[in-house]
């Protein structure tokens, strides 16, 4: 673990960064959250702390700096690097809801540049951006942890499990219990040992 945030302190040396704040650990029941983005964390973890969640937030803060370190080594356009600060911002909010006004207002742009940024490097809106990522994020925790469906659900964006049941199966044509049972680790040791 150590190794892997010293790799991230010595990309953002790399490119002549000083590193921000990454992670915060923050208990999962808190209502606090938001005073933490507000202070210059760029993610947090909840206690009690789950190593794949904990994998996955570094990976983004990793992808983040990679991002920027292509950014300067490429000549990425004006728009690109603008899509690209929006996904990451996106990413370490994704647990937040979010609105495009306070995207916009946090980001330093306008709807139609933003709207037009997003289309033209992801090829899709930015709410279809989050929601697909989202349930990205929401796969990974169900294969990967024993987090109950509501606390899947919160650790994406969804305060309300049904709305998260409903999205998920549109996304991947099965509710998070089949998908749970179908792809989780623990299904498949069982199938092995059986």
């Amino acid at each position: 673990m150590l190794s892997i945030l010293k790799a991230i302190s010595t990309t953002f040396h790399g490119v002549g960064i000083t590193p921000p704040p990454i992670l915060a650990i923050e208990d999962i029941a808190s209502t606090e959250k938001q005073r933490l983005f507000s202070s210059g964390i760029r993610d947090y973890i909840s206690i009690p702390i789950i190593k794949e969640e904990l994998l996955y937030r570094i990976r983004n803060a990793i992808h983040h700096v990679e991002s920027v370190t292509d950014a300067k080594e490429h000549k990425v356009s004006a728009n690109e690097m603008l899509a690209i600060r929006t996904a990451e911002y996106l990413k370490s909010h994704i647990a937040n809801e979010i609105s495009l006004n306070t995207l916009t207002k946090e980001i330093g742009t306008n709807r139609n540049k933003l709207s037009s940024a997003f289309n033209q490097t992801y090829g899709m809106t930015v709410f279809s951006w989050i929601r697909q990522e989202r349930m990205r994020y929401a796969a990974n925790l169900l294969k990967n942890t024993s987090l109950t469906i509501l606390q899947v659900s919160e650790s994406v964006g969804y305060p309300d499990s049904n709305n998260f049941s409903t999205a998920f199966r549109r996304a991947f044509n099965q509710s998070p219990r089949e998908y749970r049972a179908n792809n989780s680790i623990n299904a498949s040791s069982k199938e092995i040992h059986a």
